[in-house]
């Protein structure tokens, strides 16, 4: 039966076999870790890396709008933004707005409630939005989804005629439009921008 005394002799022997080996290995200049892990009893295994995925933009069609929209939430503090691209992804307009938000759906639902308004003034007719929150989408299909607060104005944009189209996107695609909700916070009206320095690296 093994005692600690000869537990600790088979540790010895095993470092001091260990040592041994990897010196002459050392020596022909080649060296078998794996052999110096069986010999310490350390099992080795392969890590392999998870599965990747590669997250692009898409454009739109000919005569599409695309709009990417994001909310924002930081030290109570409610956001919500996003910006235009057409068909040839190139940037139209950006837009931005601090809001009265109590949730981060909340704010993501009103970033789509703002650029469908906005779609629908610059006679946008053609629209696909795109979010990163995968709730906010399904309130295309579940108006329950929907804030009671924001039920109103929301059916009211679903019936501004505009040919739709919805998706999400993982955020890593959507780093533009976090931009500007992010930029909502300094602004308590709306703000329609051209191309902001702190998003043009992103959108490049």
């Amino acid at each position: 039966m093994p005692t600690d005394e000869n537990l600790t002799k088979r540790a010895c022997t095993t470092i001091l076999t260990s040592i041994n080996l990897s010196s002459q290995l050392l020596s022909s200049k080649e060296i078998d870790f794996r052999a110096l892990l069986q010999l310490s009893t350390v099992h080795s295994s392969a890590a392999w890396p998870a599965s990747t995925l590669l997250v692009l933009w898409q454009t739109p069609s000919v005569h599409w709008m695309k709009a990417n929209t994001d909310g924002s939430v930081v030290n109570m503090s409610a956001a919500s933004g996003g910006l235009f691209r057409d068909y040839m992804a190139n940037f139209c307009r950006g837009f931005a707005q601090n809001i009265s938000g109590v949730s981060v759906l909340h704010d993501e639902i009103v970033a789509l409630i703002l650029a469908m308004e906005l779609a629908h003034k610059n006679k946008w007719h053609y629209l696909w939005v795109e979010s990163d929150c995968v709730a906010t989408i399904s309130a295309f299909d579940n108006i329950n989804i929907v804030p009671w607060d924001l039920r109103n104005r929301w059916s009211n944009c679903l019936h501004l005629h505009l040919t739709m189209r919805w998706s999400h996107i993982y955020g890593e695609g959507n780093a533009c439009a976090d931009k500007f909700a992010t930029l909502g916070h300094m602004h308590t009206q709306m703000r329609w921008w051209g191309l902001p320095s702190v998003v043009r690296d992103n959108f490049l």
